[in-house]
């Protein structure tokens, strides 16, 4: 896993990675659709935490199109009347997202660590109920949990999914930092006010995975991607190979054992 000449994470798995993420676009949209009919804010909310480039090269020189482009896209073809905000923290990045979606006065830009920016432009905790989406995939592995956490337990997000691109090798690597606490992928799951998750078999010798947290009950698990819910033995199984090291799986089975 590399950085290209814009700062932008790349593997061979990152084509793929984006192709997942249009896929449960796929899933989520026509069922906030039909929802938004009757229920709370009239828009479609995309937050993209990460959101890079409009396009960029990958390690072998393909043109990847950015997740930025991919949930507007995705949400027009939907025909979902959208707002979206892009986070960036480069500079140069941020520019080419403005200058690609031109005039659209439905996309805001922010540049800068998404910690700072984001937060003053959030809905206060009790406005109307939003149907959407929260991506988040930073290019250092570490996830804006307390952000997360305080987004997720205001009323307006009580719909909003929340979909993680996670480098689950790179963060176990970062266990022994002093904030491990702050990063621990059980954090997240602890943390972040949802009922359903959903993780994707892990790739690569990064456990590249995508998890999904929803307050829809009846999320599909999407298998065919590799995606199970985290309520069945497939889906813990998973969790457990993400978010533990060998040591900490060797030490809860020690103590299974002499319990």
């Amino acid at each position: 896993m590399g950085k290209n000449q814009h700062g932008i994470c790349t593997s061979p798995e990152t084509a793929t990675k984006q192709e997942n993420f249009t896929g449960i676009l796929s899933i989520l949209m026509p069922v906030a659709k039909t929802s938004m009919k009757t229920w709370g804010d009239p828009y479609f909310w995309i937050y993209d935490l990460n959101a890079a480039r409009s396009f960029y090269e990958d390690d072998d020189g393909n043109l990847i199109k950015g997740s930025a482009v991919r949930g507007i896209e995705a949400a027009r073809y939907h025909g979902l009347n959208y707002k979206a905000v892009l986070c960036e923290l480069m500079p140069d990045n941020a520019a080419d997202l403005v200058r690609y979606f031109g005039d659209d006065k439905r996309v805001t830009v922010l540049t800068g660590d998404n910690e700072k920016t984001l937060p003053s432009t959030l809905p206060h905790r009790f406005a109307n109920e939003r149907f959407g989406y929260v991506y988040v995939d930073p290019n250092d592995a570490r996830l804006p949990i307390d952000m997360l956490a305080d987004m997720f337990d205001r009323k307006p997000f009580k719909r909003v999914d929340l979909i993680v691109n996670i480098a689950a090798a790179s963060l176990k690597r970062m266990i022994n930092h002093e904030d491990y606490d702050d990063i621990a992928l059980d954090s997240l799951l602890s943390r972040v006010a949802k009922k359903t998750w959903l993780v994707r078999e892990p790739h690569a010798r990064h456990q590249w995975s995508l998890l999904i947290g929803t307050n829809w009950a009846e999320a599909p698990e999407w298998r065919n991607a590799g995606f199970y819910r985290m309520d069945t033995d497939r889906g813990e199984h998973i969790w457990r190979q993400l978010s533990k090291t060998k040591k900490q799986v060797q030490e809860e089975m020690q103590l299974s054992i002499f319990s």
